[in-house]
């Protein structure tokens, strides 16, 4: 499956949920109106604090893309440069320096380190392949780690937003996220803080945004910017 093909799958969770959203915010909760079950005699009172659980839901199914489609894109570049086989005599230096990191890590302590310049050194035509770290996306991503994960690799991410509320966007679903997963607020207090508008503008910003870095990603790929030409 595409990069593309895999973003529009999950982005298809976030369109459901809110239209769902949609229609039960759109319900008078002071009303306490029933929903009736069109399958059996069950009801739901549509009260404000369902409301506002059903959008922090939704900003953490907006995370979960973000976090995700990053990764992938991600990892595709480096699945790239591993099935092409590719010794790092023959990287950009940018993509160079970054295997190099993912190499040398001041961990491995400096009889290692040794160790492993000497291979290299030994053998410039060896294919490499780059290891980020597990944990590099670990409920921290916006449009900062975003741009600080990938311009290394050469990739442009200095993208030109339609909408200058983009960064903003993906670092208050970041936020949301983490507050809402280490317990420090409930999905119904966090959710007070939003208007429908505003959690459909961060849906549409989330879809720029990784709309964009798909396509960098692809672009980056499909002309080998990875390799030195020179």
């Amino acid at each position: 499956m595409s990069l593309k093909n895999s973003f529009e799958t999950r982005f298809e969770d976030v369109t459901i949920q809110f239209e769902h959203l949609s229609f039960v915010d759109g319900i008078e909760a002071y009303k306490h109106l029933k929903v009736h079950s069109p399958t059996s005699n069950d009801t739901i009172i549509v009260t404000s604090e369902l409301q506002k659980c059903l959008k922090s839901q939704l900003l953490l199914t907006l995370y979960n893309v973000v976090e995700f489609t990053t990764y992938e894109c991600l990892q595709t570049i480096c699945d790239t440069i591993k099935d092409e086989s590719i010794p790092f005599s023959k990287l950009t230096n940018k993509v160079f320096e970054v295997w190099h990191k993912t190499q040398y890590s001041s961990k491995l302590g400096i009889e290692k380190i040794r160790k492993l310049s000497k291979k290299h050194m030994l053998q410039p035509n060896e294919a490499i392949e780059i290891c980020f770290s597990d944990n590099i996306f670990s409920g921290n991503v916006d449009y900062r780690k975003i741009v600080e994960v990938f311009t290394p690799l050469g990739c442009n991410i200095n993208f030109q937003f339609k909408s200058s509320s983009v960064p903003q966007s993906l670092l208050k679903i970041k936020n949301a996220r983490n507050k809402l997963a280490h317990g420090e607020v409930s999905f119904s207090s966090l959710g007070s803080l939003y208007i429908l508008r505003e959690i459909e503008t961060l849906k549409d910003d989330v879809f720029e945004c990784m709309d964009l870095l798909i396509k960098e990603v692809e672009n980056y790929i499909s002309n080998k910017k990875y390799l030195n030409m020179h």
